[in-house]
């Protein structure tokens, strides 16, 4: 979908460094931020999804592959100066490189060139959680989801004592495997303040292959 950024424009989100806020010491005015490393991401065929999973699951993947393997995952957690913890951005990390750029994640179809200042291509949240997943974990999670009664749901049937283990008042995350036979997985993660429109970035090499993808979402004033 394509939706309005709070920032002031695209243009000047090509200066911000999203592995910055990955870093030991990482701080934007009283919001300070730690990292936590979620697992593995597996990736059988490199054709990554992000989207809200709750509302979303039948997401297109990326345009951009990726070599597939398992991959870490990374969560930054704002600290609020009222206490609260929230998930600022998630980072697939897919090499040690060193990212030199980074490119706005786009399904297969979008164009930068129609977006206007200020505008991006991300994903909806409508039930207050993000993901990273392969295309083969998301035929197993459409599966599953088929396959509940009319009387169950994804969440409360499926997500919910599994984000439980990683819950604090503000903020959750779990590996999920829709399939205990396959190995292919979910990173689930709670999306910020809750609701609303993320972008996700490729981060580059300076040969232009992919080191990383983050999904910001929209703590902090980037610029």
């Amino acid at each position: 979908m394509k939706d309005v950024q709070v920032l002031d424009g695209v243009a000047g989100l090509d200066m911000f460094d999203f592995a910055a806020p990955f870093r030991a010491g990482f701080k934007s005015k009283e919001v300070s931020f730690y990292t936590v490393t979620m697992g593995e991401l597996v990736l059988p065929t490199g054709r990554i999804v992000a989207c809200d999973p709750l509302v979303g699951p039948d997401t297109h993947a990326f345009a951009r592959t990726v070599v597939p393997g398992s991959y870490p995952v990374a969560l930054s957690i704002a600290v609020m100066p009222t206490g609260d913890e929230r998930i600022g951005f998630a980072m697939l990390r897919l090499s040690e490189a060193q990212a030199v750029t980074w490119e706005m994640a786009l399904l297969p179809g979008e164009d930068l060139g129609t977006l206007e200042e200020g505008e991006f291509f991300g994903y909806g949240v409508d039930a207050g959680l993000g993901c990273f997943m392969d295309v083969e974990a998301q035929r197993s999670v459409l599966a599953r989801w088929d396959a509940l009664t009319p009387e169950q749901n994804y969440y409360d049937d499926v997500l919910e004592s599994e984000l439980g283990k990683n819950y604090k008042a503000t903020r959750d995350w779990t590996l999920h495997q829709p399939e205990p036979a396959r190995p292919a997985n979910v990173a689930v993660f709670s999306s910020g303040w809750g609701d609303g429109s993320y972008p996700s970035w490729f981060g580059l090499d300076a040969s232009g292959g992919a080191v990383a993808l983050v999904t910001e979402f929209q703590l902090i004033d980037l610029e």
